[in-house]
């Protein structure tokens, strides 16, 4: 693990990595270890909704299958080696090539709204986000939050999914070198144990901070 900094007083924590790197696995330790008053808040939660409704997929569908093919969609996904669309390829082309093309911080303007809100209250919990997938998320969050806010990248190995070619790899995907160098804390744990027990010795002694 590796910190620029150290930040006090956190609200807020965003979470990036690659697709895979474990950015729910480290949110699930965070909130179960900490013991002041947390919440998830997904950027991405408005076009999750519109997806699920607009495909009938299910609210609670289960987070593992988020990469199984959708059946019931017949028409070729672009940007897939089987050409078939998943839960998370209908997120990132509906979400990117559609809703970013339209206002680039469509998703991040709507997420700061609740946030806001959330932050109002004089009770308000540590905020928990793990989607964040793009320079300009970060650099809106940051302006508008900082310092109230602490980035994180996390993989199970150095620089996972980068050595992909960048014309492979969908737009969702084209910022992680630079979230991967602008976080305040990078995180490299292979196995889940290691991401425990950095959580617990660094992460969680941190944001137990009000």
């Amino acid at each position: 693990m590796k910190a620029k900094n150290r930040i006090s007083a956190n609200r807020i924590v965003c979470i990036s990595g690659p697709i895979g790197g474990g950015k729910t696995s480290l949110t699930n330790i965070l909130r179960q270890a900490i013991t002041r008053s947390t919440v998830k808040l997904f950027i991405a939660q408005p076009l999750k909704d519109i997806v699920f409704r607009m495909f009938g997929i299910a609210p609670d569908f289960p987070h593992a299958e988020r990469n199984k093919p959708l059946p019931t969609l017949a028409a070729t996904c672009p940007f897939t080696e089987d050409n078939q669309w998943t839960p998370i390829t209908l997120w990132q082309y509906i979400g990117t090539d559609v809703g970013r093309m339209i206002d680039p911080l469509i998703w991040t303007r709507m997420w700061s709204n609740q946030v806001s809100k959330i932050l109002a209250r004089a009770d308000a919990p540590l905020i928990i986000c793990d989607d964040l997938r793009f320079e300009n998320e970060f650099d809106y969050i940051q302006k508008t939050y900082q310092p109230r806010v602490l980035f994180i990248y996390v993989e199970r190995s150095e620089k996972q999914g980068l050595s992909v070619n960048r014309n492979k790899r969908h737009k969702s995907e084209a910022d992680l070198e630079l979230l991967r160098e602008r976080a305040h804390i990078r995180i490299i744990a292979p196995e889940l144990s290691g991401l425990e027990a950095c959580a617990m010795d660094v992460l969680v002694p941190l944001l137990q901070k009000d």
